[in-house]
């Protein structure tokens, strides 16, 4: 796999998904005691890894490390667009059908926590990934931690001051 920008974010992605999906895996015994293996289906619900490397990182890298430890359960990869994701996520919502675990924009985390409609993340996902206090910020809501993040970025504005000079503004 070529080592690009779209392949490194899907790896942090995929990362964090693990993480996510390890902390599902503990819980997801559909029958018997707490105390035997993991058991059951998961559903996540990702816009990261469209395209044919992210599925396959995902896919045989990650889901197939995690298959490995919880080889009774089965994770239902729902792959869809970031446009089409809040979509979703509200018709899941609505339908009382959300999936297991999902990635979505951290606007998105307060809405959904007031709505109970995210569970809150026990902390040790956090510290076990070792995360500066003010990155998890975005991620918490009332104080409580409800999402990892996955990708952080920076936004600038450049212009022209040429253009903006033709045009009067200063």
């Amino acid at each position: 796999m070529e080592l690009n920008r779209r392949s490194v974010l899907a790896a942090i992605g995929a990362g964090t998904a693990a993480a996510a999906l390890a902390g599902c895996g503990g819980g997801a015994s559909s029958a018997g005691s707490a105390d035997g293996p993991a058991e059951g289906e998961i559903t996540l619900l990702t816009p990261i890894y469209e395209g044919a490397d992210g599925k396959t990182l995902l896919e045989k890298k990650i889901l197939g490390g995690f298959r490995k430890k919880y080889p009774d359960v089965k994770v239902n990869v729902d792959y869809t667009t970031y446009a089409q994701l809040n979509e979703k996520i509200t018709t899941g919502l609505a339908g009382g059908l959300l999936p297991d675990v999902l990635m979505m924009g951290v606007g998105w985390i307060p809405p959904f926590a007031a709505k109970k409609a995210i569970a809150q993340l026990p902390e040790t996902l956090a510290s076990a990934h070792d995360y500066e206090k003010r990155v998890l910020e975005p991620s918490r809501y009332d104080g409580k931690l409800y999402a990892l993040p996955v990708v952080l970025d920076t936004r600038i504005v450049v212009y022209r001051k040429d253009h903006f000079a033709e045009a009067g503004v200063r």
